[in-house]
C-alpha cells in the first residue's frame, strides 16, 4: 500500500493535469472560433452556413457572428441559401428574426416561394408572441392583401397577447379585400375588441361578404 502522502500526491497530479487538459481545450475552442469568424467574413455561401452552424455553439461571441450572417444572408443569395439561413437564425434568435422574416415574407413577389417564409416567421413568433406582436402590428399596411391576412392570422393566434393591436386589426374591417375584413373580424374574437372597435364593428355587421358578417357578430357585442 502506497504512503498516505504520495496518494495525496498523486491525486493533487491528477487534479491539475486535469485542469490543464481543460484549459488546452478551451484555448483551443477560442482559437478555432476566432478563426472561423474571420473565415466567415469572405467564405462562399456554402462553407459560410456551415461555419455558421459550429459557431453558434462556441460562446457568445460564436453566437452574435452567426447570428449576424443568418441576418444579413436572410434577405439576399439563393432562396435555398436564404432559407437555411432563416432556420438557423430563427434557432438562435427568434425574436431578432421576427421583423427580418416579416419582411423577407412582405417582399417576397412570388406568393408559393412566400408560402416558404410564413412558417419560419410563425415559428419565430411562437417564441414570445406579446413580442413579436409590435412588429406583426407595424406590417399590416402592407400593399399586398395575402401579406395583411397572414399577419392578422399570427396576430389572432397570439390571443389576448395582441390586445394592444386590436384598433390596427379593427381598421382592417374596411379593406378592399374580403378575405382580409373576414380575418380581421375573426381575429377580434380571440384578441379582444375594446370600445375603440365599436364602430368599424357595426358597420362590419352591413359587409356585402356573409364571412366577414358571421364573425363581426360576437366581438361587436363584447366590444358594446
Amino acid at each position: 500500500m502506497p504512503p498516505r502522502g504520495r496518494s495525496t500526491a498523486t491525486l493533487a497530479a491528477l487534479l491539475g493535469l486535469g485542469v490543464l487538459l481543460a484549459l488546452v481545450v478551451a484555448e483551443r475552442e477560442t482559437l478555432l472560433r476566432e478563426v472561423w469568424i474571420l473565415e466567415l467574413r469572405s467564405a462562399a455561401p456554402e462553407r459560410a452556413l456551415d461555419l455558421a452552424k459550429r459557431l453558434h455553439g462556441l460562446g457568445p461571441r460564436g453566437r452574435k457572428a452567426a447570428e449576424d450572417w443568418s441576418a444579413a444572408h436572410l434577405a439576399s443569395g439563393a432562396e435555398l441559401l436564404r432559407l437555411e439561413a432563416a432556420e438557423l437564425f430563427v434557432e438562435l434568435s427568434p425574436l431578432r428574426a421576427v421583423p427580418v422574416l416579416i419582411q423577407a415574407f412582405a417582399d417576397e413577389p412570388q406568393r408559393s416561394l412566400a408560402s416558404r417564409w410564413f412558417p419560419l416567421l410563425e415559428k419565430a413568433v411562437k417564441a414570445d408572441r406579446a413580442q413579436a406582436v409590435p412588429h406583426l402590428a407595424a406590417a399590416l399596411g402592407s400593399a399586398d392583401w395575402h401579406v395583411r391576412q397572414s399577419l392578422v392570422f399570427l396576430l389572432e393566434r397570439a390571443g389576448s397577447a395582441a390586445r394592444t393591436a386590436a384598433p390596427r386589426i379593427a381598421g382592417l374591417l374596411g379593406d378592399t379585400s374580403a378575405d382580409v375584413r373576414a380575418a380581421a373580424a375573426s381575429a377580434l374574437r380571440r384578441v379582444g375588441a375594446g370600445p375603440e372597435c365599436v364602430a368599424p364593428l357595426r358597420a362590419a355587421l352591413g359587409d356585402a361578404d356573409w364571412l366577414v358578417r358571421l364573425y363581426a357578430v360576437e366581438p361587436v357585442g363584447v366590444a358594446e
